[in-house]
């Protein structure tokens, strides 16, 4: 019978130390959600392997252009759309400054984009 006298007497102390530190607790929780996520997000692919790509979508949007198929300009502009997002992947990753967020990139900023990767000592 004593330890249930003890634990009335104590357990409003104890849930308001709990509810004065929430925030606290919730601040921690926070971090260790973008720490997690921040790791996520750093294990995308490698450099190696965004080159690998640019060279592969490259010779796709080339191969494009030469042969005359169906849906053409649809499978050139699903090309220049992947070649656009890769592009901007390899911005991020190597800490170049990309031209946007977001693709569709126009002629300039693609130029612009291709030329700060290779200055950063890219290529494909």
């Amino acid at each position: 019978m004593g330890w249930e006298i003890l634990l009335l007497w104590f357990a409003p102390a104890v849930v308001f130390a709990l509810v004065l530190r929430l925030p606290a607790v919730i601040d921690l929780i926070h971090e260790a959600w973008l720490r997690r996520r921040a790791r996520r997000l750093a294990s995308g692919p490698t450099i190696e392997r965004l080159a690998a790509d640019l060279r592969r979508i490259s010779a796709e949007i080339e191969r494009i252009q030469r042969v005359d198929q169906p849906y053409k300009v649809t499978r050139l502009r699903a090309a220049i759309a992947a070649y656009d997002d890769t592009l901007l992947t390899c911005c991020r990753t190597l800490g170049v400054q990309p031209p946007r967020d977001r693709g569709p990139l126009d002629a300039r900023e693609r130029l612009d984009a291709e030329v700060a990767l290779i200055q950063e000592g890219m290529t494909w």
